[in-house]
This record gives C-alpha cells, structure tokens and sequence, in this order.
C-alpha cells in the first residue's frame, strides 16, 4: 500500500507536537478534534487537504475537488 501512495505522489504525513498545538482559524465546524488535527497539519507543512467531508470541504486549506 505505501509503495501506491509512493507512486501516486502522496505523503503520509506523521503528527507531531507541532501540528497538535497548532491555532487553526477558523475552528471546524465539525466537533471532531481529529479534523482540526488534519487542518492544523496542512497550516503547519503548508499544504492542502483533499476531502470529500463537506464539512471540511469549504475550509481555506481545502482543495476543491470536481
């Protein structure tokens, strides 16, 4: 399965303290600490999160995606 994502040009990124204390605004919309985690790694490594959530889809480190 890494070797997929190695292929495809993705990065698995592993959390850090960094990315736990990052401030991420605007807060989520969602209760879920796990997506501020995921929006607090794309702030931190500066790049954007590709989902299908709607809830997280509009955030401004989203990527669109049609």
């Amino acid at each position: 399965m890494a070797d997929y994502f190695d292929a495809a040009g993705f990065v698995i990124l592993p959390i850090t303290a960094q990315h736990a204390l990052a401030d991420v605004e605007p807060v989520p919309p969602t209760r879920d600490p796990f997506d501020r985690l995921l929006r607090a790694q794309c702030a931190v490594e500066g790049r954007s999160l590709i989902t299908l959530d709607g809830a997280l889809r509009d955030h401004r480190l989203a990527a669109p995606l049609s």
